[in-house]
């Protein structure tokens, strides 16, 4: 009686699977850094944020004096992924980012500024200012750009007026 051993000789042999070389998810993404300072006021009142947008995932840190430039912990932070749509959003919408603000921002003034850095390309900077006595740049611009990553965040400050007669 003949035995087939040739299953067995197979079976003692370590099987290496071989996954195929994949690019980091995201990878070609750029990397997007938008923020906010609001204007001059009393440490109680005033509210900045920045929100870094880097390999697909967008975190946005929130709070007062001293947080965009990092000199200050937030009071929060919240970090999600974008999908598809709103990456590309980012990088086909880039090209319809506003010139920067030329001239001095009034005194008080709050500060929008986003910069756009895409591998193998010059980065793009722009930046408003808001105040009373005037604007200098297109902040609206700017926001309607960010819109898309903003509506993730529940962190973000938000601004309500109630009407009453």
């Amino acid at each position: 009686m003949k035995k087939l051993v040739a299953g067995v000789a197979c079976a003692a042999l370590p099987l290496v699977a071989v996954a195929p070389v994949q690019a980091e998810p995201d990878a070609g993404s750029p990397t997007v850094t938008y923020s906010h300072v609001g204007p001059s006021t009393a440490p109680e009142y005033h509210v900045e944020y920045v929100i870094t947008v880097r390999g697909g995932v967008a975190t946005a840190k929130v709070g007062g004096y001293g947080t965009v430039y990092g000199t200050a912990d937030p009071a929060k932070t919240e970090t999600k992924r974008l999908d598809y749509a709103t990456q590309r959003a980012l990088v086909q919408n880039a090209a319809s980012l506003p010139a920067p603000a030329t001239g001095t921002p009034c005194p008080g003034a709050s500060t929008t500024r986003l910069t756009y850095r895409a591998a193998g390309a010059a980065p793009r900077r722009t930046v408003a200012y808001t105040c009373a006595a005037g604007d200098r740049g297109d902040a609206a611009a700017i926001s309607r750009y960010t819109a898309p990553v903003d509506t993730l965040f529940t962190v973000l400050p938000s601004v309500t007026f109630t009407v009453t007669r």
